[in-house]
């Protein structure tokens, strides 16, 4: 036995020290001289303390060289298997499982669209882009590749313009929900009687009188499960403040993009100059795009939420549709045969039949027309000239350019510009108020509006631009913007805060992009309390009805009453929704459910609350007051019965999930957490749960949070949730995380005078 226990011991210690070893081994180089044979001038790579890449070159070229050789050193494996997930590749890597999740991005990434986007690349844009290849493939063909290479027995991959492209991709399915909703919606309205179906669209106009009769019978694969460990944006909130409200008298830019939260996180922060055209951006990079996603100089800054534009409509067609195009492609499958995959185009879009999981032959031929689809798009060069833009016009220009992905761009400049603009198409339809969710081929797209007619927000009065993905305040007549936007809830909270002073600082804004707080919560808080006290109540529920009604409404981890009010309000929204049986699991992952969920709050008597299995006709508060009992019930038999012991962080931890979180041993030593965290639903502080079904456990929240005060670009504040580098050994892969936690910021350093007065680290690039 003791040579049985001495072996064991003995391996284990051997695959400790081989791990580390190899982590050691593939560590980043951030100190000394390297020589490259491929730039023209010497180039400093500096690492502040907190990891950030400041990159001051000679040359255009050269800067971007040394951003991709940056961005290999710290992020290889995580950005590969973005690439590689916008190109239907993971199967080669990861098996069977992620067959399809292939299939999807196969679709998006068709062949006839992306030949159309990089033939017509910019030649300007594209010699940048191979400057940037050459320095990312440079660093992975002369250094050791990360452990997670070794573990799935593969190389490297060299990148060229089809990785990058895939990016874009994949970023393109994460921006747009709504072809992975408008099935949970079809089949809802399908099966849901003697209910007021239009309160489940997020447009008020909603028109359910020429209803079609075709129903579609199909499922919409989790493709977010499937993808586990790779972010996925969700949300966000960003906001621009006129110098009129600023103690500066300069505009405040403040924005803080909600995304799945992985390990590592999914920005890349570098500051970046180069000599030979002056330029210099302090940027927040997007996977293996060397154009910043979102930037600041000395001029002018951006942020950017989900502008939730519904840029989806589904068509069933007739068996005897006319293909114009097949797409033929091969999935490589590791442990497995390769799978044929043919893509058949109609004139309304690509057939997705696989992609939505349709369950009988009555559902097939379901066509996509989809904002990406349409030809002449140009994302690469829209980021390109945001980044590059020396004007507000340029900025107008950059953004218009873009019919995909559906965006806000939130910008504030040097002048006193703010600003709200909508990037990408939104549709003039032949039927912009009708509800069905998928069309007969009949139904028309007449054609996308002019930039100029979409609802931006430009200088308002009020001196404020907010968005949080919530519906345009600013809709020209006569123009049917349609969207699938979350409720008013951040937005009005957001509004509320920024209006109580009129001398905004750093230091005020910091406590406001932080708060754990919604405004809405005080009056759902108010109705629960009314409901419970009108039933008997056991001395468990007192207790617990004492603490709610003490509650001044913010969701900390320390507290005890957030956990009493989540709960509940939990449990209202699942029996609300219990005519939607199966489909309850996936309308409530959507935004519109809480939409849904707001409105009839403000109507006690509707038939949606009634209980539709229960004799009585049960009304809002019958329903609220039966949610608190079966939520104290629920949270005594997980918590306990000490209600002091009830806090907010006990259910609502969070963790940082590595693409190997399937394999219960790899994500012991790869993923991270969990962690208590603030934050909810609905608050500023948008830290929450996706499913119904997983309890309070987080999944998404802030990806960064930043601002910048455009008196004094030289040092604005940031933080990331973990750290900059995917590195596991580096002191810069977390070093953010406990400050993240406990609402904290850290500097962004602009000057580069500054950053080399903080004793940084310096790798010198030097040409052969």
């Amino acid at each position: 036995m003791k040579k049985i226990i001495l072996s064991l011991l003995g391996a284990v210690f051997l695959l400790i020290t081989t791990v580390y070893f190899l982590l050691l081994g593939s560590f980043p180089v951030m100190e000394g001289s390297l020589k490259i044979g491929d730039i023209d001038n010497e180039v400093q790579i500096y690492r502040d303390h907190e990891g950030v890449v400041h990159i001051d070159a000679k040359t255009r070229h050269d800067m971007n060289y040394a951003l991709g050789f940056s961005m290999a050193s710290d992020r290889a494996f995580q950005y590969e298997l973005i690439a590689r997930a916008g190109q239907g590749r993971l199967s080669e890597i990861l098996g069977p499982d992620l067959v399809a999740a292939d299939k999807l991005f196969r679709t998006l990434n068709s062949s006839y669209i992306r030949n159309d986007i990089l033939t017509n690349l910019d030649p300007v844009v594209r010699k940048d882009l191979e400057s940037f290849i050459a320095g990312y493939n440079y660093y992975l063909e002369n250094s050791i590749r990360p452990i997670e290479y070794f573990i799935l027995g593969i190389k490297p991959k060299k990148i060229n313009l089809e990785d990058i492209y895939g990016v874009f991709v994949y970023l393109n399915y994460s921006f747009s929900p709504f072809m992975r909703n408008e099935i949970a919606y079809q089949q809802i309205m399908a099966d849901v009687k003697h209910r007021d179906l239009k309160y489940l669209f997020a447009n008020n106009e909603v028109d359910l009188s020429h209803r079609l009769r075709r129903v579609v019978e199909a499922q919409f694969i989790d493709y977010d499960d499937l993808l586990e460990g790779i972010g996925t944006f969700t949300g966000s909130n960003a906001w621009a403040i006129s110098g009129d409200k600023t103690r500066s008298g300069k505009p405040i830019l403040a924005s803080d993009p909600h995304i799945k939260f992985s390990a590592p996180n999914i920005w890349y922060e570098a500051n970046i100059k180069n000599e030979e055209e002056g330029f210099h951006m302090y940027g927040h990079f997007l996977p293996m795009i060397p154009f910043p996603g979102m930037g600041h100089n000395r001029n002018h800054g951006w942020g950017l939420t989900i502008s939730y534009t519904d840029d989806v409509d589904l068509y069933q067609l007739d068996d005897d549709f006319d293909i114009v195009r097949v797409e033929n492609s091969v999935i490589k499958v590791k442990g497995s045969t390769p799978i044929n995959f043919n893509l058949k185009w109609s004139e309304k879009g690509p057939i997705v039949d696989e992609i939505v999981k349709t369950v009988n032959k009555d559902s097939k031929n379901i066509a996509a027309h989809f904002s990406f689809f349409q030809l002449g798009n140009k994302p690469i060069e829209g980021f390109y000239g945001l980044g590059r833009a020396k004007s507000f016009e340029e900025i107008k220009k950059a953004t218009s350019i873009v019919k995909s992905p559906g965006l806000n761009i939130v910008y504030a400049d040097a002048k006193g510009n703010v600003a709200r603009l909508v990037m990408g198409d939104s549709y003039n339809r032949s039927h912009p108020y009708e509800s069905d969710l998928v069309q007969s081929a009949d139904r028309k797209i007449l054609g996308a509006y002019d930039f100029d007619d979409k609802p931006h927000e430009i200088n308002p009065e009020n001196g404020f631009v907010v968005s949080a993905n919530d519906a345009p305040k600013t809709m020209k007549e006569g123009i049917h913007h349609r969207g699938g936007w979350h409720s008013d809830n951040r937005y009005n909270t957001i509004l509320e805060s920024l209006k109580l002073r009129k001398n905004w600082d750093i230091d005020s804004q910091k406590m406001v992009q932080t708060a754990s707080f919604s405004s809405h919560n005080a009056i759902i808080q108010e109705m629960i309390i009314k409901s419970a006290k009108r039933v008997k109540l056991n001395n468990l529920e007192q207790q617990a009805l004492e603490k709610l009604a003490q509650w001044k409404g913010h969701s900390r981890h320390d507290q005890v009453a957030p956990t009493i009010f989540h709960e509940v309000n939990m449990n209202i929204r699942r029996l609300l929704m219990d005519e939607m049986g199966d489909n309850y699991l996936n309308y409530c992952k959507a935004i519109n459910s809480w939409t849904f969920y707001y409105r009839l709050l403000d109507r006690p008597f509707d038939a949606w609350w009634d209980i539709e299995k229960t004799a009585p006709v049960e009304e809002r508060f019958d329903v609220m007051a039966m949610a608190f009992k079966e939520s104290v019930a629920k949270l005594k038999e997980k918590l306990g019965t000490d209600i002091g012991t009830w806090r907010w962080g006990r259910v609502h931890k969070l963790k940082f999930v590595h693409p190997f979180e399937k394999n219960k041993f790899l994500a012991k030593i790869f993923s991270h957490g969990p962690y208590e965290a603030n934050g909810s639903i609905n608050s500023i502080n948008h830290i929450r749960r996706v499913k119904c079904n997983k309890g309070h456990t987080p999944v998404t929240g802030p990806s960064t949070r930043r601002l910048v005060d455009f008196a004094n670009v030289d040092l604005s504040y940031g933080i990331l949730p973990l750290g900059n580098s995917g590195h596991m050994l580096s002191p810069y892969y977390d070093n953010q995380r406990e400050r993240f936690f406990n609402d904290e910021y850290r500097y962004q350093i602009f000057n580069f005078d500054l950053v080399k007065k903080s004793g940084p680290k310096v790798l010198t690039l030097r040409p052969i």
